[in-house]
């Protein structure tokens, strides 16, 4: 009985685990819907992230870098960044020395999202 009460206990602690894992995917699933309902595709979340790591290392990002970063196919990406754009995700700016020159940056509203979420992640991570 002995190996087979720790096998038993350790089945148990183990489902608990994933039991626990799930739980919490399925809260971060519902909390990723609300906060942040303009990534409606795996490569808006991959856009949001290469512009935003760009963007925090204080450089830009324009359509050239965007279309080689090999995210998706070329009108995929121009069709999520018009989509990403109408929806005030990403805005496009012009270059203070040549104006022919267009980047994209992240806007407020994915940023402050991101800052709720993070924080909401953190509770979902101490919470046991």
């Amino acid at each position: 009985m002995g190996d087979r009460g720790s096998e038993i206990l350790s089945d148990n602690n183990r489902l608990n685990d994933l039991g626990f894992a799930f739980s919490t995917l399925r809260k971060i699933r519902e909390v990723k819907l609300d906060s942040f309902p303009f990534l409606k595709q795996s490569t808006d979340y991959a856009l949001l992230l290469c512009i935003g790591g760009e963007q925090a290392r204080g450089h830009h990002v324009n359509m050239n870098y965007i279309l080689s970063s090999g995210i998706s196919t070329p009108s995929t990406l121009i069709r999520r960044m018009a989509e990403l754009e109408a929806a005030a995700v990403v805005r496009k700016i012009r270059s203070d020395v040549d104006k022919r020159n267009t980047f994209y940056e992240l806007t407020d509203l994915p940023l402050t999202r991101v800052r709720h979420f993070h924080g909401m992640v953190e509770g979902l991570f101490t919470q046991r």
